[in-house]
Order: structure tokens, then sequence, then C-alpha cells
């Protein structure tokens, strides 16, 4: 399979009724369009073939650096508030460079989106769904210029707001442009560990403020956590820079309908190069993130959840299986924590294969489906069997 660098990604818009969720069960029409927006190469193979072929080296003095991202829809990324007033624009563009950073700063030299399972599994489950249903994948391109709406234009929420032109002299019409500086990118390398978690729930986690009521998240939503200095609710282990947890609903190809996959990730590598402290065990950083995950999760989910539960049992009490491991450098294996603990399974997990990290999701809901054979059958459906 052919490795790719940093993307752009355009998801088709939200439909009228979902407008929270991404509506890529677009036409052959509308997705004809959108590849005609980018290339007149053809087929997305092609045209993936072309961009690399034409991928221009770095100028200095261009305004807006490397587009990280072009999102047609800002929620096929899981942003829960919508940017559709330009005053929350910034505040958009923020959350989402934050959450493409917390990826590219671990990925320097690999793929951001890459044809296979295991390198960045936060965002492979749009990448298929946008594979699968449709929508556009092209590599990382060089702005020129970034234009709104010309004034006195008619607002119709179904139209594209902002227009980005390329140095290849594409115009690409979308909602939202995440743009990346070349100097962050450059900043971004060094780290080579990242602790990571994935965990399947029934309900989706909550964002609970004080003094609002209960707000549910949309199905797919990322929550950027930040600790303060001298946070109590990790005290005796190292705190990370921040906390991203993403969740993933069934709609995007993931797990069987009715749960929901939940991923975290966090850089200690960076806390302790920061602190001036020496790198940590693999088992403490593990500790140390299941102590920040519970301390966030808390805040995320309904009351069911008692506070005083200690941190495993409170995992126990909010998935129904989860597991933790550490990455780039990925063990042989990860151990999946069952709610009942009645069995541990080994699951196999490496860079080297593209369906590792299905096999392991597969392992888990395998617990949770215990011996119910009609859902087991739709789970090899869904998956393929084990032999395939």
């Amino acid at each position: 399979m052919r490795s790719l660098r940093s993307c752009l990604i355009l998801a088709p818009r939200s439909t009228a009724d979902d407008p929270l969720s991404p509506a890529l069960d677009v036409s052959d029409e509308e997705r004809s369009t959108l590849l005609q927006q980018w290339s007149s190469a053809g087929a997305s193979a092609s045209l993936l073939q072309q961009l690399e072929r034409d991928l221009p080296a770095s100028k200095p003095g261009h305004r807006w650096g490397f587009i990280t991202a072009l999102l047609q829809d800002i929620y096929a990324w899981g942003i829960e508030d919508s940017p559709a007033d330009p005053i929350a624009w910034p505040e958009g563009v923020e959350r989402v460079a934050l959450f493409f950073w917390s990826v590219l700063r671990f990925h320097t030299s690999t793929p951001f989106l890459c044809c296979k399972f295991g390198s960045t599994e936060i965002i492979q489950a749009f990448a298929r769904r946008c594979a699968v249903k449709g929508g556009t994948i092209a590599l990382q391109r060089k702005v020129q210029a970034i234009g709104k709406r010309k004034q006195g234009q008619a607002r119709d929420s179904e139209g594209p707001l902002l227009t980005v032109s390329t140095e290849h002299g594409e115009e690409i019409q979308c909602n939202m442009a995440v743009v990346v500086p070349v100097s962050a990118a450059r900043g971004a390398s060094g780290s080579n560990r990242l602790i990571r978690f994935v965990g399947i729930r029934r309900d989706p986690l909550r964002y609970r403020a004080p003094a609002e009521s209960d707000r549910s998240a949309t199905e797919h939503a990322l929550f950027v956590v930040r600790f303060k200095e001298n946070c109590t609710c990790t005290e005796g282990s190292s705190i990370p820079n921040a906390l991203y947890i993403w969740q993933i609903s069934s709609t995007a190809g993931v797990c069987p309908p009715g749960y929901y996959l939940v991923y975290a990730e966090a850089d200690f590598q960076a806390a302790s190069r920061q602190n001036g402290a020496p790198l940590e065990s693999i088992t403490t950083e593990l500790t140390s993130l299941r102590r920040a995950l519970t301390c966030a999760l808390r805040c995320l989910v309904s009351d069911d959840a008692s506070p005083k539960e200690n941190d495993a049992a409170f995992l126990g009490q909010v998935f129904a299986a989860y597991a933790f491991y550490d990455a780039p450098v990925p063990p042989s294996s990860i151990r999946v924590h069952t709610r009942t603990d009645s069995e541990q399974v080994t699951a196999p997990y490496s860079y080297g294969r593209t369906d590792d990290i299905v096999r392991a999701t597969r392992e888990i809901l395998l617990h949770i489906l215990e011996d119910n054979p009609a859902q087991r059958q739709a789970l090899n459906t869904f998956f393929g069997s084990p032999s395939q």
C-alpha cells in the first residue's frame, strides 16, 4: 500500500436531518464534483499519485504555511460547537488545530493519513468512512490565499464560506480551513513515546459545565483536557501537557451499532522534557495516563459513576472493556480488560500489519457480546471472520 505524507481532507456537508454528523452518503454526482474541484486526474489513486509528484518544496515568505485539513463540515472531525457564526471560527480553528498538532507531532516522519491502521488510529475511522461513503483525500498543499464569501452575497447554510487558493492554482471551497504554520510543524519533532487508551462503552460521553445543564456531545466528539500546574488529580505521577479524548460512534465503522469507541492519548515525554525530569518507565506513564483519564472522565460521564470509586473500579464502571498501550514503538500485544475481569485477552498489535487495531477492537467486542450467537455472527459480518 502507498504511504502518504501529511494530507488534506474534504468532507461533504451535513444533511438537514442530521446536522451534527458528517453526511458521507453522497451521490455519485456529488462525489464526482468533489473530485473535479481538486484535479482532473480522475480516479482517487491517480489523483494521489499526481499530487505526490507535484508536491512543491517549502518556500519562505508564504503567509499561511501548509494546510493541515480542509473541512466542508466541521463535524466530520467531531468538534462539538458549530462554527456557523464567523465569530466562533477562531475557537473552532484552534480546537481542530490542537487535535491535528497532537497527532502530527508524534508522526513527523510517518503518514498522517495512511493506508493502514495502527499508525494514527484516532483518525482512521474518518478515513475509512470517507473511503467507503465518499470523500476526497489529497496531499498537503501550500496556501496562497484564503478568502471569505464576498460581502453582500446571500448567506446559504449549504454553501461554502471560504475559498482557499493553493500554489497550484486550485480554488477549493469549504466551510473551514485549518492551517498549520511550517514553524509549528518543525517544532513538533522529537517525541518518541505516546501513551494511548481505547475503550468501548454504550453511552456517549457528556460535557458537564458548572451552572449549566448536562449537554450531550455529538456522536463524534473531541475533548482537549489541560491540567493546571501542581494538579492534585494526578498527584504522585507526571502530568501530561494535554490529554486528547476522542469519541467515535458506530457510524464511523469502528464498532457495531449501539457502541461508542473512546480513544485517548497523552505525550509524557514532552512533559518530562519541559520539567527537566528523566523519561519515566512505561509502567509509570501508563499509571499517570490512567489517573489523568479518570480525572477527566469524571466530568464527562453521567451521575451513575461515583467519584469515590478508585481508578480501576471507575474505568470498569464506565467502560465495558478497555486497553492501555504505548506507541509509536508498539508492544507485541495489548492486554484487554473486561468489566468482570473474568478473563484476560492478549490482542495482537503491530504497526507492520494493516488490520491489527481492527482485530484488537474485535477482541474487545467479543468479550462484550459473550455467547450471543446472533451478535457474534453480526460481528463477523462487520469485521470479517477471524481467518480473513
